[in-house]
């Protein structure tokens, strides 16, 4: 994923080692361009989400991450279920009630979630529905 700030690019994770990290780099670029990749948001240490980590410090970016990757992010936590109506199982429900909380709490304005794996995008009023919020 890229996050367009007013003057750099985020990129969050770069997956599976150089060459598919260098495929996501030159696409983020293409998508926005003239603007530099000045940060990478490290969500955990699993290969699909870090495997070319190397090449995004090649680029000179910054990597963020919590210290040992606590639970601030977590990137396999909460994926929406394949269609709208259907339901969460139960053990996913508490995830998707702790996305809700956390996002009012911070008071951040969240308009789509974008799982890292998964299908399909979601509004918030989604989750807060599968939340029981």
């Amino acid at each position: 994923m890229a996050i367009e700030m007013s003057d750099y690019i985020v990129l969050v994770d770069t997956p599976n080692g150089e060459a598919r990290a260098s495929a996501v780099i030159a696409k983020a670029k293409e998508f926005i361009p003239d603007k530099p990749i000045r940060y990478v948001v490290a969500m955990h240490h699993h290969s699909d989400h870090l495997g070319g980590i190397r090449t995004a410090i090649d680029e000179g970016t910054t990597i963020l991450t919590h210290e040992t990757n606590k639970a601030l992010a977590e990137a396999d936590a909460y994926t929406p279920p394949e269609t709208p109506v259907t339901p969460l199982i139960a053990p996913k429900v508490p995830y998707a009630a702790a996305l809700c909380d956390n996002v009012q709490r911070l008071q951040l304005d969240v308009r789509t979630i974008v799982p890292f794996h998964g299908a399909r995008t979601v509004d918030m009023a989604e989750v807060t529905r599968q939340a029981g919020r």
